[in-house]
């Protein structure tokens, strides 16, 4: 199954012309429907956890693929810019729909199996007890909506799993900028950069890779020791992080002004204050505002541009970089 399901995703990562989007739907399927089918009866907790690990393992390598995220990029950014819950998360809500269903059908097997499990408190029903005191969701009683409970602790749930990846990156120093960029997001909703424009796999990339604290500026390398210092190798400045090459280094003062140039046509009042570089970062707010103020195509027009900027700067440091400059 492991094999199967892992060599399936495969497939779909390599096909064109699907949207992120549409590729995280046919993911989350797949995960939910066939690696872990069964597992809401399971009471063998040592078999959960290798579940577990083994549809871990095919859900990182899939997502990282579907970013083009090098090893360097924390698991939980991933999971977070893609809105994806995490494998232990998703087995969680499985039971719980599932003991949910059984509370519903009375009179039948299910019933009967439920009722032997609570009045026995056999490992299933500890199992379901476990997780509803991990995630502080009081159990279903007779008096509760049944669909309204059941709505509710999905919510938990998903509350939850992002609230620990985001503790997790909290103690990583180079997730710093992209917890300040994503600070209040909507993971329910993909970043527009990842939504449109899909043909220009590279833009995408490295706007991902600006986000995300694993690019190619001297700072990112500083903060991973891959670099002894963390100065511009252009303009001497004392550190070549994300916003000193968007927005500050003279070597890109033609890329930077081109851009400026054509997102100007699409300014107004609620847009034009920001930096460049929560522009081309997609910070939060400025994608909001984006969102609120201007139509799809505009939108994808803007994309562009931001896309294109952020390609041409890669092209030329690379070409500098094998110049010896």
């Amino acid at each position: 199954m492991k094999g199967a399901l892992g060599f399936f995703l495969n497939i779909v990562n390599t096909l064109k012309g699907i949207p992120t989007q549409k590729k995280k739907i046919i993911a989350k399927a797949c995960i939910e429907t066939v690696g872990l089918y069964g597992t809401e009866i399971m009471t063998n907790q040592e078999k959960c956890e290798k579940i577990i690990e083994n549809i871990e393992i095919i859900q990182r390598k899939f997502i990282r693929s579907l970013l083009k995220a090098n090893q360097n990029v924390a698991n939980e950014i991933i999971m977070l810019e893609l809105g994806m819950t995490s494998v232990r998360s998703l087995m969680d809500l499985r039971l719980l729909k599932f003991r949910q269903r059984m509370l519903q059908e009375k009179d039948t097997l299910n019933e009967a199996i439920h009722i032997e499990n609570k009045t026995r408190n056999l490992p299933w029903e500890k199992r379901c007890k476990e997780i509803m005191s991990k995630y502080n969701i009081e159990d279903y009683k007779e008096t509760n909506n049944s669909s309204e409970w059941l709505k509710a602790s999905v919510k938990k749930i998903k509350e939850t799993n992002i609230e620990r990846q985001k503790e997790i990156l909290k103690n990583k120093i180079t997730a710093e900028l992209y917890l300040a960029i994503t600070k209040d997001r909507n993971t329910e909703m993909l970043p527009i950069y990842l939504t449109h424009n899909s043909n220009m796999t590279l833009g995408t990339g490295l706007i991902f890779q600006m986000r995300s604290g694993s690019n190619f500026t001297k700072h990112c390398k500083y903060l991973r020791h891959q670099s002894t210092d963390q100065k511009c190798p252009y303009c001497q400045h004392w550190a070549e992080n994300e916003k000193h090459v968007i927005e500050d280094c003279n070597e890109y003062k033609t890329e930077r002004h081109e851009m400026e140039n054509e997102l100007k046509k699409y300014a107004n009042e609620e847009t034009k204050n920001f930096s460049l570089s929560h522009i081309v970062l997609w910070n939060e707010e400025f994608e909001k505002t984006l969102r609120e103020n201007h139509n799809k195509q505009e939108i994808i027009k803007i994309d562009r541009e931001i896309k294109n900027f952020i390609t041409k700067i890669y092209y030329k440091r690379r070409k500098l970089t094998r110049a010896g400059q």
